[in-house]
């Protein structure tokens, strides 16, 4: 199966394509919203698993995540509406529980036709809420090229996740199923 983005048509197999298109989407996100402090790692030059962004002041590491199409079928899956699931490789989990644990994870999502949004959570809150969610493993991937075989669904609902952009919450306090607008 292949993904539409921006630009291009990428396979969903294909984690070579898909690091070049986050790469492509971390310059982009610290250009977007400078207001938020983000700089890119220079550690990536050298590694390319290091984490993406850095914080300008307190230093902190960050990983950052962008959607920028919705899980179709999140809702009949997993309960969980196209708009609010996101997905976190549980290689990844292991990772930053080894080498990261006061990772800051941020979440882009940019759905066409929907408002941007920006979300985050301390990889410690989210070590824990992993434990709850569900463990979805991808049909058609092997792990011989390092492409994640199991992730976790997230709903950006819940209330771990602090939201950077826009400003308000009140869309996801009052049901949570719209869309801020």
């Amino acid at each position: 199966m292949k993904r539409r983005t921006e630009t291009k048509l990428i396979d969903n197999q294909d984690k070579s394509a898909w690091c070049e298109e986050g790469a492509r989407f971390e310059v982009e996100f610290v250009a977007t919203y400078p207001q938020l402090g983000f700089v890119l790692n220079p550690q990536r030059r050298f590694d390319k698993y290091a984490p993406d962004l850095i914080h300008r002041l307190t230093g902190r590491r960050a990983d950052l995540k962008t959607r920028d199409s919705p899980w179709r079928h999140s809702d009949r899956m997993f309960g969980i509406p196209p708009q609010w699931a996101v997905s976190f490789n549980r290689n990844k989990r292991e990772r930053y529980a080894k080498l990261y644990p006061e990772i800051t994870v941020l979440f882009w999502r940019r759905y066409p036709g929907m408002a941007e949004l920006v979300m985050y959570c301390s990889f410690a809150m989210l070590d824990i809420y992993c434990n709850e969610c569900h463990l979805h493993e991808y049909q058609d991937r092997v792990d011989e090229d390092g492409n994640a075989t199991h992730s976790y669904i997230l709903d950006l609902r819940n209330p771990l996740f602090f939201q950077l952009i826009p400003k308000t919450r009140v869309a996801i306090r009052q049901g949570g199923v719209g869309d801020i607008k």
